[in-house]
């Protein structure tokens, strides 16, 4: 009996079977540590820090967004030494867009534009390459679901935390935080909602710790060659996804307590941002001031750095 339970939950990690009703364990998820941790400071003349939640990669230049309320900039990290990067403002999101109550969660390039999503209003903001920019305001409610629950709630500090773009279909993958949790596949060319699913199924039910309620929450989403990446923020896990057949390929954890870096104790997870390369995958933590361990004075953000497995 072990051993069909043992192969039935193989079959449940590689979508191939429901794992309904089964105590399956994880040992077989890989997991990677941390092989750099870099601070991010403040960009020059900036006393408070930023919150970092949304993360890419462009011309070698790593990018953020901030969540703070009525930030509208994009920073580039520049390398200071091998622990500091310097945040920089890259880009300004254009006053007259109506921003005042921006809370941007995620950023993605596609093709020649660049996407940011902005989870207090329920939009995303296209910057074209002539430096024209449009919002798009997504109706949730028009969503088509392919599942059960797919519609998002829209309770209080819930909303789109992750964003990614698969260029050659013309897709955007809009990631809903929790309650239900959900990603949203998005035609580019009309903004209509082609898609909602979750994978895998069945997180919706959340772990207790300490007395409080921790959901699998998703916090920002990657896609490369035909798969999509969304990250798990309170369970410091990578989902690697087949989207097109909803089908859940592999895990990846991300094996690193805030604890280990923050004077902090709660059981939330910190991570905000994901982007990942050919053989690196780099995580921001948005540690909402939280001071360092030792140090109360220092409440910088982190840049984690983790070798890539092969294959995944």
């Amino acid at each position: 009996m072990k051993a069909a339970n043992t192969l039935s939950c193989l079959l449940a990690a590689a979508g191939l079977f429901s794992a309904q009703g089964l105590r399956c364990q994880d040992a077989a998820v890989a997991s990677v540590h941390p092989i750099r941790v870099r601070e991010i400071l403040a960009p020059a003349g900036v006393q408070k820090q930023l919150e970092p939640s949304g993360l890419v990669l462009f011309n070698n230049q790593l990018l953020i967004v901030s969540d703070e309320k009525d930030v509208t900039d994009v920073y580039q990290l520049t390398p200071r030494d091998d622990q500091t990067l310097q945040a920089e403002p890259f880009l300004s999101l254009p006053a007259e867009l109506g921003q005042e109550s921006s809370d941007l969660e995620g950023i993605t390039f596609c093709g020649k534009q660049i996407y940011v999503v902005d989870e207090a209003t329920s939009t995303v903001v296209e910057i074209r390459s002539d430096g024209e920019a449009l919002v798009h305001s997504l109706k949730l409610s028009t969503a088509q679901s392919s599942g059960d629950d797919a519609r998002a709630s829209e309770s209080a500090g819930v909303g789109m935390e992750g964003i990614a773009c698969d260029d050659a279909a013309d897709i955007l993958y809009l990631a809903w935080e929790r309650q239900p949790r959900m990603i949203y596949a998005v035609d580019l060319s009309s903004f209509r909602f082609l898609d909602a699913f979750d994978v895998p199924v069945g997180w919706q039910s959340p772990r207790s710790e300490g007395g409080k309620m921790v959901y699998a929450d998703f916090a920002d989403l990657y896609f490369e060659d035909g798969f999509l990446y969304a990250l798990q923020r309170s369970d410091r896990t990578i989902l690697k996804i087949a989207p097109r057949e909803k089908r859940l390929v592999s895990k990846l954890r991300l094996d690193f307590e805030e604890s280990l870096y923050y004077e902090y104790n709660e059981p939330f997870g910190m991570a905000e941002g994901l982007f990942i390369t050919s053989d690196r995958i780099y995580i921001v933590l948005d540690n909402n001031g939280t001071a360092r361990i030792g140090n109360p004075q220092n409440t910088s953000p982190l840049l984690l750095e983790f070798a890539r497995p092969a294959g995944f």
